[in-house]
């Protein structure tokens, strides 16, 4: 322990030098005292490097108020929660298409629509399933703002494309770790979200499904395999199917797992109010 070697040191050359009986006694003990000093820092020369350059980044974190309503995205790495964090709030978080792209906990915000209350909305780095022994730094500081961070909302993100790295059955171990882990939450307080939406097909209901004799649809009917995904937006019901070949057998476990996420599409806008509206909902 560096800081108690140091306190421990100045205390004994204090000690000495108070017994010193002249001031030449006493500069001497001040040489041997520095001396020693400055070996204990030689030796600890990586602890107090580690201790600058958690100071430095420390200082790169955004504020939190622990007093602000706070939404936190949850989920694997690339699953669509900084692009996300940038639709819904003030935050530009960084972008990139490899593990653990988010260095730390970014954070944005926006404005109720209503009062002059503001809200937070932080990303956090992807977690992968495995223990948390195995577990990297930046996956504990994801445990630790789910843990620690007060008044908040979980929305926990994931992308059924099968593009992203993580199958969609990780994904599902990692929600249902999750919502064992903070049982509050996921009985107050969680929002599941499919995002990538608009790789995904749209289909309507046709205007003149009456005048072709009840077949009314422009497309065939989603399949068991594909899904059936109704979203919140326009005017007549809307569904929405995978348009290109399913890559992963998992897809179809996650609609039945999770029949109440709401599809988000961060390129097109789609539901991303709603989604506002949906956790301005959750904070009553």
């Amino acid at each position: 322990d560096l800081r108690k070697k140091v306190l421990e040191q100045g205390k004994a050359n204090a000690g000495r030098a108070s017994k010193c009986r002249s001031p030449k006694e006493a500069a001497h003990v001040w040489e041997e005292g520095s001396k020693v000093l400055e070996n204990i820092f030689a030796k600890e020369e990586a602890t107090i490097d580690r201790l600058v350059y958690m100071a430095q980044q420390l200082r790169r974190l955004p504020f939190v108020d622990p007093q602000m309503r706070t939404f936190v995205l949850a989920g694997a790495p690339n699953v669509g929660k900084s692009s996300l964090v940038t639709a819904l709030s003030s935050g530009q978080p960084e972008i990139c298409n490899y593990p653990f792209t988010t260095k730390s906990i970014k954070m944005g915000h926006f404005d109720s629509p209503e009062t002059p209350e503001r809200f937070q909305v932080t990303d956090t780095p992807g977690l992968l399933p495995r223990s948390d022994e195995d577990r990297n730094d930046m996956e504990g500081l994801t445990l630790a703002a789910l843990e620690h961070l007060e008044h908040q909302v979980v929305l926990f993100v994931m992308d059924l494309t099968g593009e992203c790295g993580t199958t969609v059955g990780d994904q599902l171990r990692i929600r249902e770790e999750l919502r064992n882990r903070f049982p509050e939450k996921a009985q107050n307080g969680w929002i599941d979200v499919f995002t990538k939406a608009d790789m995904f097909s749209e289909e309507r209901e046709s205007e003149s499904e009456s005048e072709s004799g009840g077949k009314g649809r422009d497309k065939a009917a989603p399949t068991s395999t594909s899904g059936s995904v109704y979203v919140i937006e326009g005017s007549k019901s809307e569904k929405y199917h995978v348009d290109h070949e399913f890559l992963d057998e998992e897809y179809a476990e996650a609609l039945q797992q999770v029949p109440r996420a709401l599809w988000v599409s961060t390129q097109t806008g789609l539901n991303v109010d709603a989604l506002k509206r949906i956790m301005l909902q959750a904070l009553d």
